[in-house]
């Protein structure tokens, strides 16, 4: 309080009117503002409260998920230029959608003519005789005693057989692509195809009867799932067993869930066609 102001005792009864005439000409602690000011600050403050009132109902409607279309349509009237206040907020983030697997072979991931030159043409094949089909099966004679596991989570195999009619040579090549539910059923299918190489590696000791040979002579080559196999097939002239095996070479290769078999039929390099193939389906 200011001193002029503490300064003045009070006065009996009778003296009171002297007092009010003396206050009169006191000027005040501090100066009144002007009228317009006052009324300005009021009409701000109103604004400002009405904004708060507006958007505190939104935090509400928002918070349970709006309850009628009532109260969204008060939520819509409070914000500013109408806006829709339940589409302003930020939108939540979509999962990933999960990377399915196809369950038939795609036409892209076999060999095609294009890939191999244009002199290459589609030709018929003979490559399986056994059910199911199976390019190893009935290699060698009898079967290893065990069941071919993979063989039940296969879900489809395509073949793609192509010759070269630039040449009187017997040139062709043949790509048996298989699908399989996962990866890890590729992989057992590749571990089945080396059970059948180790029945097939050691000739029998009669001599009698045709026979093939089965080798593993490379592996890695094509990535870590790859493996290049010679065949030997004896044959017959005549009566007898020719003295030299029919030779051609086979590749095997695992990508994901895939397991595909090359067979080359004359001069091809076919580690080259083997890293094609891998990357065609990878």
């Amino acid at each position: 309080m200011s001193d002029r102001w503490a300064a003045i005792e009070p006065e009996p009864d009778g003296e009171m009117d002297s007092l009010f005439e003396r206050l009169r000409w006191l000027a005040p602690p501090a100066p009144f503002a002007p009228a317009e000011a006052v009324r300005q600050r009021a009409r701000q403050r109103t604004r400002r409260q009405a904004g708060m009132a507006g958007a505190a109902v939104a935090v509400v409607v928002l918070a349970v998920g709006g309850v009628g279309a009532g109260v969204l349509d008060s939520v819509r009237a409070a914000h500013p230029a109408g806006v829709d206040v339940a589409a302003e907020g930020s939108p939540s983030p979509t999962a990933p959608e999960p990377t399915s697997r196809p369950t038939e072979v795609p036409p892209q991931w076999l060999l095609s003519g294009a890939d191999l030159g244009p002199q290459w043409r589609p030709t018929t094949h003979e490559l399986f005789e056994d059910d199911p089909a199976w390019f190893w099966s009935g290699r060698c004679g009898p079967e290893p005693a065990r069941e071919y596991r993979s063989l039940v989570e296969r879900l489809d195999f395509a073949v793609a057989s192509w010759q070269d009619t630039s040449t009187s040579e017997s040139r062709r090549v043949d790509h048996v692509l298989e699908l399989f539910a996962t990866p890890a059923a590729a992989a057992a299918q590749l571990e089945d195809v080396k059970l059948v190489i180790e029945s097939c590696g050691v000739p029998p000791s009669s001599g009698e009867g045709a026979l093939i040979l089965l080798e593993i002579a490379d592996s890695g080559f094509a990535g870590d799932g790859s493996l290049l196999v010679i065949e030997r097939a004896y044959f017959y002239e005549g009566e007898e067993r020719a003295a030299e095996p029919y030779q051609r070479l086979i590749a095997v290769i695992q990508v994901d869930a895939t397991v595909s078999t090359i067979i080359v039929d004359g001069e091809q390099d076919i580690r080259e066609v083997a890293r094609l193939v891998a990357s065609l389906v990878g």
